[in-house]
């Protein structure tokens, strides 16, 4: 099936019912006591709107009021998938995807993360557990 795009995503048309179900909806960062950003789907409403349901990565429900400490960045659910080992090569630069990733990296024992084409900006994370 030629879907003439470039993306991570995988096309609709090749998701199985499980993945449509899961995947329906546009996608954003939420801000979380725990994680800082994580994952959400929205389930009813959309962004710009007074408030909007949506439902967290981990299953939980949650109501979302818009308000400049609640900024709902786009998400592409591939992304998550991705960890880049230069921030600037993350499929949207922001707040949530950026935490993200080096979230992810942390876990993986990947202290060290780059920034920039020529590396002249390292970040990194204290490795003491």
């Amino acid at each position: 099936v030629a879907t003439e795009t470039c993306d991570w995503d995988k096309p609709d048309c090749m998701k199985s019912t499980e993945e449509l179900e899961s995947s329906s909806g546009a996608w954003i960062w939420v801000t979380d006591d725990k994680d800082g950003y994580t994952a959400a789907r929205i389930t009813k409403g959309s962004i710009g709107d007074s408030s909007i349901n949506v439902q967290l990565q981990s299953g939980t429900k949650k109501t979302i009021k818009s308000s400049k400490n609640e900024p709902l960045w786009p998400l592409k659910p591939s992304s998550l998938n991705h960890i880049e080992d230069d921030l600037v090569m993350v499929d949207d630069i922001n707040v949530g995807l950026m935490t993200h990733n080096l979230r992810e990296r942390y876990k993986r024992d990947n202290i060290y993360t780059w920034v920039g084409a020529n590396h002249s900006v390292l970040v990194s994370i204290n490795p003491f557990k």
